[in-house]
């Protein structure tokens, strides 16, 4: 199952050994999204020693939601690493760097939703559920 870890801005960030924990457990991708000036950024497809340095510089004071992946559908593609912005459009859910208003990261899979090796059951489900809202 996957592993998601949130930080508000007032904490202070995981440290670098909870971070390669939870990498180690879940190893196929990591995905952030962080608040900035007002704005959600969201990065996908992370390597472990670049989220610390992000942890350490940029994510210190932020407001950050990590996802640790494994996968359960579709490939390990960075694009298919959580959070994902609230969208019906397929290809945005994929863009690996983008800023947004919403998010969305979980753990578990959506069985009716199962993807292709192209998209993952989350992202479907978004675009055809979740979007509407």
């Amino acid at each position: 199952m996957c592993i998601i870890i949130y930080k508000n801005s007032k904490n202070k960030p995981p440290s670098d050994n909870e971070l390669s924990l939870a990498e180690y457990y879940n190893p196929d991708g990591i995905g952030i999204a962080y608040i900035d000036n007002n704005t959600i950024k969201i990065i996908k497809g992370l390597k472990l020693d670049n989220l610390i340095n992000l942890n350490d510089n940029l994510l210190y004071d932020k407001t950050v939601i990590y996802h640790f992946r494994y996968s359960t559908s579709g490939s390990t593609k960075a694009g298919l690493c959580h959070p994902f912005p609230l969208s019906s459009d397929l290809s945005k859910l994929c863009e690996i760097e983008l800023s947004c208003d919403t998010v969305v990261a979980h753990n578990g899979h959506f069985l009716d939703y199962a993807g292709s090796k192209q998209y993952s059951d989350t992202q479907i489900f978004i675009s055809k559920v979740l979007s509407k809202f």
